[in-house]
Parts: C-alpha cells; structure tokens; sequence
C-alpha cells in the first residue's frame, strides 16, 4: 500500500474501570495514491477527492497492551473498535503489523484476533541487526563490500556525520527528502517545509521518539540523510535522503550514516536495528539492489506477517487499476537502472 504521505493520528485507549490504561494503538489515517500519478501537478488536485473516496488506516507494531492477565481481551477490544471505526469512513485497512511479541502464545492469539476480524496475512521480510553485539562483532558481520567503503571514508575524512537538530538541519534534510523523491520520479511526501515540519517532524521528535542524521562534507556540502525511530529498545528506518552531489562524488553518505547509527544504538543500549522491509524474489533491478545493499550490513533476515482488510471492494479495484497505471508511467519514464540505486550500492 502506497500513501500520499500527510497521515493524521488517531489513539484508541482501552481503561479498565478504575481508569487505569491497559492497552492502546496509534491508527495512522491516510489516503491512496499512486506516487507517479500524484506527482504530476496537474492531477494534484484530484487530493481532496482521493482523501474523501479513498481513504485507508494503517499502524505499525500495535496494538500495545500492557496487562498480561487481560492480553486476550484488552487485545481483541481494541482491534474490535479499530475495525468498527475504519469501516465508517476507509475502504481499506493496509498492511498493519503486530508488536514482536517474545512470548510465542501472545503472538498467535494477537494473530488469531486478526484473522476471526476477517483481516488477510500475508509475508514480509526485514533485515534486523542486533545491536547487542561487541562493536568488534557489529564489524566483523559487515559485508567485505561495507567494511571497504567505510575504510575509505574513514581514512579520507572528508565527511561528518552530526545529529539532525536545529531548524537548519530539518530544511536541509527536507530539501534532501524532495530532491530524493524527485530524481527517482516518487510522490513527494511534504511539499513544503511547513508540511514536512508540522505533519511528520515535530511533535515525535519533541518526544524523543523521532530522531535523524546528517552527513556532509568538511565544506558543508550535503550528502546524505536519514530519519529513524528509535523507542523501546528497537530502531527503525524512515526516510532515506542522499544528494546528487553525493552520488556523482562517490561518498557513500547512507554507508557512513548506518555505521554510525548502530554505534548510537548500541552505545544507547538499544537491541535491534530494523532495516524496515527488503523483496526477497523481486525482479525489479532497483528492489533487489536495495535487498544487496541492505543485505551487506550483517543483519538476519526475518519473517513476519503484515494484516490487511478490504471494506470496498470496487475501491480496492479502482486503487488497483491505478496501481498498475502507475506502474506503466514509471516503466516509461524510468531512468538507467544505475542512478537511482548508486547510492544504494
């Protein structure tokens, strides 16, 4: 499922009769649109039409519940209202995922809740790096490919990675972000910095949840970015952001950022580092790319399940057709395979 970016949060709480917060999740309400339709500015306006007609509800690693005793039902009542509140106004519920429960029984009734709901499974993949290695382990796991590029950069010290802080490191990522998206013909997430700040930046980076780094050059120049979420001892990979200056010079910026990021996640006592999703059989020359280059940082490939229901089924034909349409623009307009996926590599 592709989004047009913009999504607006809505909590669902279950309380016990005291008051007490037993579980909770965070829905993620969005719309559809295909990326390379919504990027010609000509079919833009069609925005509001697809929020209204189109809309979808996603969440990530939900619900949270944090009573044992009652797992099973403050589970199912939490998923029992997100499905009763979606119906009212979405025509899907696309590819939610569950938390990583260590308890295999959790797991398969969180599982089992979805299915009696009627929501479809289906397989996904992600690389996890674990974090609780000796920084020697971490490095020794690296692909012989990683470990070089990162000697060169190391022994050249031309650039610097930093945290994302300040207003001028939020528009300098942004402006990688779109100058990203562009050059490899996507939608553009947050068209404008006011976007990028008030809909996706602020307020979870106030609450530690959001973080990013930076690389640029000893001069300034920006190279590379990347956002990522880091809560309850696990890091996730949000949005990759790399310049053309970067690539055409050869700096390996997101090398250098995901070296430095398991150093901070490892230094902060975090366990895993979650690469966020890799196409195992994939025939798409870009896709499997990023499965090698994501692959090269030692990481164990995982498993798991994502969930989706369908509650519009002429929708979900339409969104399809548009889906496919998409797809043919892209296939026409797309660049040699080796500029989009040079940084990658």
């Amino acid at each position: 499922m592709v989004t047009g970016g913009g999504y607006r949060p809505r909590y669902l709480v279950a309380e016990n009769e005291g008051g007490q917060v037993l579980g909770q999740l965070l829905m993620l309400d969005g719309f559809f649109a295909a990326p390379d339709i919504m990027a010609n500015p000509r079919l833009r306006t069609l925005k509001p039409l697809l929020s209204r007609a189109f809309g979808i509800t996603t969440w990530m690693q939900g619900p949270l519940v944090f009573s044992k005793e009652r797992f099973a039902e403050v589970h199912a009542a939490l998923l029992d209202q997100a499905n009763l509140r979606a119906g009212w106004g979405v025509f899907q519920i696309g590819r939610v995922t569950l938390p990583f429960y260590q308890e295999v029984a959790l797991a398969q009734r969180a599982g089992e809740v979805l299915l009696e709901l009627g929501f479809a499974p289906q397989r996904e993949t992600t690389f996890q790096l674990d974090l609780g290695r000796t920084t020697e382990d971490l490095w020794q796991g690296l692909k012989s490919s990683a470990r070089k590029n990162l000697r060169k950069l190391q022994e050249g010290g031309r650039l610097v990675v930093a945290p994302l802080e300040g207003p001028a490191d939020v528009n300098c990522y942004w402006e990688m972000l779109v100058e990203t998206q562009r050059r490899s013909r996507r939608f553009i997430s947050y068209p404008t910095l006011a976007d990028f700040e008030n809909k996706f930046w602020s307020r979870p980076h106030q609450q530690g949840v959001l973080q990013g780094m930076l690389v640029r050059t000893r001069e300034g120049d920006p190279v590379a970015g990347l956002c990522f979420r880091a809560y309850n001892g696990w890091i996730q990979e949000l949005g990759v952001a790399y310049t053309e200056f970067g690539v055409r010079h050869k700096l390996y910026g997101q090398d250098l950022i995901k070296w430095e990021l398991m150093g901070w996640g490892h230094q902060r006592g975090f366990r895993v580092y979650d690469l966020m999703g890799v196409e195992v059989d994939s025939a798409d020359p870009k896709r499997r790319a990023i499965y090698q280059f994501k692959e090269k940082w030692g990481g164990q490939l995982v498993e798991y399940a994502s969930y989706s229901k369908v509650y519009s089924p002429w929708r979900a034909a339409v969104v399809r057709l548009g889906t496919r349409i998409g797809r043919r623009l892209r296939d026409g307009n797309r660049r040699p395979p080796s500029a989009p996926t040079r940084e990658e590599r």
